[in-house]
């Protein structure tokens, strides 16, 4: 896989062909996409790429280019750095966590307090709510010396507290119980 050079990050009301700006303003420049992670969040289209970029490659000038690509109001381009070496690395067995219940404010303090209490990382969050009820889904790297039944415990009795059920499951388990296969 090749280094990152480069983090990139857009923020924007979401529309149409904004990916599509963003890769032919990198293509322009023959940067190499390392990695990508795209949502939308109540409108907003955000995403972070990672780039390798030519020392030739002038990143103010790269981001002028994509704000002009893309175009549009409340537009928010950076492009950083990338700096190797603290992030957390995958030491652990892939979980899936899931959430479902009412909401109150500090719902997401709890359940995340609890995960990061036993010293495991949250590696993808997502979480939506109509202001009454809240479902979330993580993945998690969970150390093997963390205990999963105690992770369970403080799990459930912090979702208890919220009136939410909190479900953790090992990635392999999560898959196969929830893949959708096509049959003709």
């Amino acid at each position: 896989m090749d280094q990152p050079t480069h983090l990139l990050t857009v923020l924007t009301r979401d529309r149409v062909g904004i990916i599509s700006g963003i890769t032919s303003s990198l293509a322009a420049v023959e940067a190499r996409v390392v990695q990508m992670s795209q949502t939308v969040v109540c409108d907003y289209f955000t995403i972070v790429v990672a780039v390798a970029l030519s020392k030739q490659t002038d990143s103010d000038r790269l981001r002028d280019d994509i704000r002009i690509a893309i175009g549009g109001e409340s537009l928010v381009v950076h492009i950083v750095p990338y700096v190797a070496g603290s992030a957390p690395v995958r030491r652990g067995e892939r979980y899936i966590l899931t959430g479902i219940g009412a909401y109150r404010p500090g719902v997401m303090h709890a359940i995340t307090h609890a995960v990061a209490d036993k010293g495991v990382n949250i590696v993808d969050l997502s979480a939506v709510s109509d202001g009454q009820r809240v479902t979330l889904v993580a993945e998690l790297d969970v150390p093997s010396t963390v205990s999963l039944d105690q992770l369970q415990i403080d799990l459930t009795y912090a979702g208890q507290e919220y009136d939410l059920g909190i479900r953790l499951q090992h990635h392999r388990l999560f898959v196969a119980a929830n893949e959708v296969a096509f049959r003709r």
